[in-house]
């Protein structure tokens, strides 16, 4: 039977007949030490401790599968106990085949999501609400392709001037060239639009796009390559090359007694930046069912609405530009007679900007174990 493309995430169950009900329950624990928990010049080390817990409930028949979940999380900082936080998403997802040989895949789903935090960073709280809808097809043996269409929706609870709506079209091609190379193209286009307009007794600064008072979007276009190349039967590696443009620009900014913060410090906003990016990942199958993943990740952030500053506060350039680069390698173990994984990593982060505060590295350990019921 030929492969499928599945994408994610919009709702609503169609009747199916001849279903089998499936519940499972995943829990998982994962211990992290990082030594600049900041991401910043600042550092400050810490232990990061994460429990999660999904359960599901599965109905499949022959074309069709729906399954509905839930996800949650509690991350706990033992040095900067006020970073805890809790997460807690709930989800349904139905996914249809058709065509001959089922050679084509269409999904719908929706989720809703919260995150909460201790006192001192309840600023972050929010909620998010997704739908989206999906469709891949097989046309040859060797060309596939698929269309998804993405809304996602996020509500601060403090910071309503930053709630904002996003549309997301993307496009992906996979065509196999040889027995063991594939090459996959990838297109997006998100459209963020900001749900509220700015007053003038706001406590928010805007910049780019619409004038203060009215509504601002952003429009970002993000291409990308990869080429997947079988090395043996247990090795492959994987190339990749992408970009990041923003077609329309715009940004708020909230005046506080710290200063003047913005959308990427708050949030980490990927629609604040621009820029080529590209990496390398390679894979090994071990015996005893152990996997070894070495990846190397690097991007260029060009911040066209943010200045560069030095540590004493005084502008150095108009433009912020940051070199980010992500060394790691992942092992992971697998027990046939017991449903049980074990992950162990090492993550290398460098960022090297023109504004001394974000100039920073990161040494990452992380060890986990995830068991399914």
């Amino acid at each position: 039977m030929k492969k499928h493309i599945v994408w994610t995430v919009v709702s609503v169950v169609l009747g199916t007949v001849s279903a089998i009900s499936q519940f499972s329950v995943t829990v998982g624990t994962t211990g992290m030490a990082d030594d600049n928990v900041s991401n910043s010049y600042e550092r400050g080390s810490d232990r990061v401790t994460l429990f999660n817990l999904k359960p599901s409930y599965e109905l499949n028949s022959d074309a069709t599968s729906t399954q509905f979940w839930y996800d949650g999380s509690f991350a706990f900082y033992s040095n900067f106990a006020d970073r805890t936080f809790q997460y807690h998403s709930v989800g349904i997802t139905h996914t249809r085949t058709f065509g001959d040989e089922d050679a084509g895949t269409m999904e719908f789903s929706g989720d809703y999501a919260t995150r909460r935090n201790r006192e001192s960073f309840t600023l972050f709280d929010h909620t998010t609400f997704g739908l989206a809808a999906a469709a891949g097809y097989y046309f040859t043996e060797k060309f596939a392709g698929a269309v998804r269409y993405a809304f996602h929706s996020m509500t601060f609870a403090q910071l309503g001037d930053f709630d904002y709506r996003e549309h997301v079209i993307s496009l992906k091609q996979s065509l196999q060239l040889f027995p063991t190379t594939t090459i996959i193209f990838h297109n997006e286009v998100g459209i963020k639009n900001y749900s509220r307009s700015i007053g003038t007794d706001s406590a928010l600064l805007t910049q780019g796009g619409s004038m203060s008072g009215k509504l601002q979007r952003t429009v970002q276009l993000i291409s990308s390559l990869r080429i997947g190349q079988s090395l043996g039967e247990m090795t492959g590696v994987s190339l990749s090359a992408g970009y990041r443009y923003n077609f329309q620009q715009s940004a708020r900014y909230l005046a506080s007694e710290y200063g003047t913060l913005s959308e990427d410090e708050l949030f980490n906003d990927h629609y604040g930046y621009e820029g080529l990016r590209g990496g390398v990942l390679l894979t090994q199958l071990l015996p005893s069912d152990i996997t070894l993943r070495l990846r190397f990740d690097h991007e260029q952030r060009d911040y066209a609405l943010l200045a560069a500053y030095d540590l004493a506060g005084l502008q150095t350039a108009t433009m912020r530009q940051d070199a980010h680069s992500v060394y790691s390698a992942v092992v992971e173990k697998k027990w046939s007679n017991f449903p049980l994984t074990l992950m162990l990593s090492y993550e290398y982060i460098k960022n090297v900007s023109n504004d001394a505060y974000y100039k920073y590295t990161n040494n990452v350990f992380s060890v986990g174990l995830t068991v399914p019921f």
